[in-house]
């Protein structure tokens, strides 16, 4: 799994796993002027953490990855867009 973070502006910042299919990213990032940090994670987080996560990215849509409670969790998330097993999306 590889997760992406790419904010431009000065001091802007890549965030991804470990994985070996990232080896443009690495390249590009640099090249444009964005640092590169390696974080790991393991575990899955709380509900609570998860909504505290939410409140301080604010993010316009949140999109679950997988679980089944989504449905019944949702408060605190803003909102929500499920999206089908290998529906795109286009995030402009």
């Amino acid at each position: 799994m590889v997760f992406y973070v790419v904010v431009s502006a000065p001091g802007a910042c890549l965030r991804t796993s470990v994985c070996a299919t990232h080896a443009q990213a690495l390249e590009w990032c640099p090249a444009g002027g964005a640092e590169i940090a390696y974080i790991h994670t393991s575990g899955h987080a709380s509900p609570a953490d998860l909504r505290a996560s939410a409140a301080a990215i604010c993010p316009r849509v949140t999109v679950p990855v997988h679980g089944e409670k989504w449905d019944e969790e949702s408060h605190g998330f803003g909102t929500i867009r499920r999206l089908a097993d290998a529906e795109p999306m286009v995030i402009p």
